[in-house]
C-alpha cells in the first residue's frame, strides 16, 4: 500500500513517501488512460505499459503537478510518440484479443462487433483527428485541446468535425 514501509532486499526498510489522493487517482484514471490510447490507435497490451509508466512518473512528481488529468495524458502521448519513433512493426500483425477479465464490463465493451469497427474507423483516421477526438472522448473541450496540444481552437474544431464525418460515415458502411 502507498505510504507504507516497504521491505527491499538486502536493504531493510525503505520509506515510501506518502502521496494523499494519488492512490484514488490512480484506481480512476488507469482505465481511463487505457482506453485514451486506445483511441489513439494503440494496442491494449501497449496501452496498459504505457499507462503504468506514465503512472510512474505521475507519482514521482505528484506533489508538484496541478492538473494530473492532463498530464498523465499529455505524459502517455508522448510515450506513445516515442515508442512508435522507436518500434519496427512486423508486416503480419497479430490482433491484440486479450481481455482486460473475461467477466470484465471493460472487456465486453472493447471488443464487442460495435467497439471493434469504431477501433478500425479511428485507425484509418489521420493522427492529428485521432488526437483530437482521443481527447474529445475523454470530456476535454476544444479550447482546452487546443490549449494541450499548442494547436488553434479553430483547429481543434476543424479537426474534431472532420474525424466525426469520417467516422459516422465509416460506421455507417461498417455496420450494415
Amino acid at each position: 500500500m502507498i505510504g507504507r514501509a516497504v521491505t527491499a532486499r538486502r536493504k531493510g526498510p525503505v520509506a515510501v513517501p506518502d502521496h494523499p489522493g494519488f492512490e484514488g487517482f490512480y484506481r480512476e484514471q488507469t482505465p481511463r488512460v487505457v482506453a485514451f490510447l486506445l483511441v489513439l490507435g494503440v494496442q491494449l497490451s501497449t496501452a496498459k505499459d504505457l499507462t503504468q509508466e506514465a503512472m510512474i512518473e505521475v507519482y514521482r512528481r505528484w506533489d508538484s503537478i496541478d492538473h494530473p488529468k492532463t498530464y498523465i495524458r499529455t505524459v502517455v502521448s508522448r510515450n506513445w510518440a516515442k515508442h512508435l519513433a522507436s518500434t519496427e512493426f512486423p508486416t503480419n500483425e497479430i490482433p491484440d484479443r486479450t481481455p482486460i477479465d473475461d467477466n470484465s464490463p471493460l472487456s465486453e465493451v472493447l471488443f464487442s462487433e460495435t467497439s471493434q469497427a469504431y477501433r478500425r474507423a479511428l485507425a484509418q483516421l489521420p493522427p492529428r483527428q485521432r488526437q483530437v477526438m482521443a481527447w474529445t472522448a475523454d470530456g476535454y473541450r476544444p479550447r482546452e485541446i487546443a490549449e494541450i496540444l499548442d494547436i488553434s481552437g479553430d483547429n481543434v474544431r476543424a479537426n474534431l468535425r472532420k474525424a466525426r464525418q469520417t467516422l459516422d460515415k465509416t460506421l455507417r458502411g461498417d455496420l450494415r
